[in-house]
Order: C-alpha cells, then structure tokens, then sequence
C-alpha cells in the first residue's frame, strides 16, 4: 500500500475558490517521501542510511561510476534520487528502472510509489508520453489500489490537451470510487495546481456532493 501523509495537509480552507495546494510545500514533500516506505529511516542500519544520503547528495566518491546492479533497491532509490537532483533525468530513470524490475522487496522501500516518483519527474519535464506509459505500467502491476495512478494520468492527458481522453479517465476513477471524497479533491487540487481552475471547481463541487450525499458534516465544511 502507498504511504498515508501528514493529516496536516488535509484541506482546512473555507475558501470557495480551488486549493493552490494543501500547504505550500505540499508537492516538494511529495517528491521527499515517494518510494520510501513508512519509518524507513528508521528500518535501515546506520551505515546504510549514511550511505543512502551520501548518494542522495551526490558526495558519495565515484557516483558516476557506482553501478546500481551492486547496491540494495533503498541505495538505489538514493542514487537515483541522486541524479535527479543533479538534472540528470536519464541516469535517474535507469535506476529507478533497476528498482522496479528487482527482486529485492526491500522493507524500506514503497515500490508503488515509485512509479508515481519516476511519472512526476517526467510530467515535471513535459516527457508526457513516458509518464503515461510509466503509469500504465503502474496499473497494470497494481494488486491494490491504482487511484493515484489513475488520477496521475488523467491530469497529464489534460496537460497534453487531451481533455476528453483526460474527462473519461477521472470520470470512470470517480465511478470506481463513488464515495471517496478525498480523491475528488485531490483532482480539484492536481488541477489548481497547474492553473486549470474551472476543472477544479467542477471537483470541488463534486465531491462537496459526495460530502453532503454521505452526510459528513466535517467534510462539508472543509469544502466551503
């Protein structure tokens, strides 16, 4: 299962205008904690979170010559975190393609969330194409919930100006999951997020339906 976050980060504001987002760091903490799993910091040895953050800082000597088939998937997940941060997209999508084809099920690593960490960073990059098809390999791996996949992909195929494939995707993800409030808003936000504020405000009033529908009275005030 994919990692719960902070509830802190839970829409509180009543204005009616769509979320910039749930808290102003709300998609850097995202891009922080994708493909870790819960406490991981603190499932790892001490050596092996040294090592994880020498590469994840780049400092780690010989990075460019360290080769990821002879570390453990949450180094490798270091590594490639790594590269990111040093704009190398390409390096970071071959480790990241090491770690989701590996064998390893390392206890500190949330594998579904690395999909959607490789899809951000193509989105991020406009290589939307390559999200997609990051993301349809996700579903199609899925053993539990593909909601954030599902959702993911529908707000590229709308950054693609694909509207109607995009309106057909969130559409059958809400038909799928009727009552879940959260999702809807989490549409309304990915939208307001990169300035779609019409298509937000459609989300937002679905799922203030939702809300009412269901009669949850803390939701339908979060929603005003």
């Amino acid at each position: 299962t994919m990692n719960d976050h902070p509830d802190d980060a839970r829409p509180t504001d009543t204005d009616v205008s769509p979320p910039e987002s749930r808290c102003d760091n709300y998609t850097s903490y995202l891009d922080e904690t994708y493909g870790y799993a819960y406490a991981a910091r603190d499932i790892v040895s001490i050596q092996d979170l040294e090592r994880h953050d020498a590469l994840l800082e780049g400092s780690e000597p010989g990075l460019d010559e360290r080769d990821p088939d002879e570390l453990d998937d949450f180094l490798r997940l270091g590594m490639a975190r790594g590269w990111r941060r040093q704009g190398r997209l390409e390096r970071f999508l071959q480790v990241v393609d090491v770690v989701l084809n590996s064998d390893d099920d390392h206890p500190a690593v949330d594998y579904g969330e690395v999909y959607l960490l490789a899809a951000r960073a193509l989105v991020d990059d406009t290589r939307y194409e390559r999200a997609l098809s990051m993301l349809e390999r996700a579903i199609e791996r899925s053993e539990y919930d593909d909601r954030e996949y599902r959702q993911l992909k529908g707000v590229t195929l709308h950054q693609m100006g694909e509207h109607e494939r995009a309106a057909e995707c969130l559409d059958a993800l809400a038909d799928d999951h009727p009552d879940d409030v959260e999702t809807y808003y989490e549409v309304a936000e990915d939208f307001a997020r990169i300035g779609v504020e019409d298509v937000a405000r459609r989300w937002i009033s679905r799922a203030r339906e939702v809300a009412e529908r269901l009669g949850d009275r803390a939701v339908e005030v979060d929603l005003k």
